[in-house]
């Protein structure tokens, strides 16, 4: 599990399984093949108008006894967190029950002080066999309120096509702002244009 350390779970209408598909690469570097999936690179989820939840994997464990054992003895647990149970597949046996889990994991951390907030967003969950924890990124949604358009004529491209479309371009590099992306790909077709003459 060393050089897969993210669990990723996408979510999008089957028409748009191609556009998903396109933005992973650029995203990802490979095709996913299913809906959920290990990856090795860090994609925060709300750049992308299909990735779910992010669980950056800390614990891996073959029954939920040993992932209690073993978040107890972590020390780069923080001392108040929130906990949520992340149902990545249908016909979780456990998403019924997560509430339980919940009261048990939470008993393995340490005491807050005082009326400390919470630190950490920590995903619990159980996939293909095994007993996952980590830290949890969900995607925040706030680029679905640019969904509104001002007419219902209006011809401006969708939000989910233009926000993959500049996941492509920029490779899912968030430190680039639009026009970077322009430029860089102007120039890099204008070097292109030189050498051929």
């Amino acid at each position: 599990m060393k050089d897969k350390i993210y669990l990723y779970n996408l979510n999008y209408p089957e028409y748009e399984d191609a556009l998903c598909a396109i933005e992973a690469r650029a995203l990802f570097k490979t095709s996913p093949k299913e809906k959920v999936f290990f990856g090795d690179v860090a994609v925060d989820p709300s750049i992308s108008p299909y990735i779910k939840n992010r669980l950056q994997i800390r614990h891996k464990t073959s029954t939920f006894d040993e992932l209690l054992l073993q978040v107890e003895q972590d020390k780069n647990t923080t001392t108040n967190p929130v906990i949520k149970y992340v149902k990545f597949v249908s016909g979780d046996p456990y998403a019924a029950n997560r509430k339980a889990l919940y009261k048990e994991l939470c008993g393995k951390f340490k005491a807050p002080v005082g009326d400390e907030s919470p630190q950490m967003t920590y995903g619990l969950t159980f996939y293909e066999g095994f007993w996952y924890f980590g830290e949890l990124l969900r995607n925040n949604g706030l680029w679905r309120e640019h969904n509104k358009r001002p007419h219902t004529y209006s011809n401006s491209l969708k939000q989910n096509m233009a926000k993959v479309l500049i996941n492509i371009a920029g490779q899912g590099d968030v430190s680039k702002s639009v026009i970077d992306i322009i430029i860089q790909k102007s120039i890099q077709i204008n070097n292109s244009k030189s050498l051929c003459a």
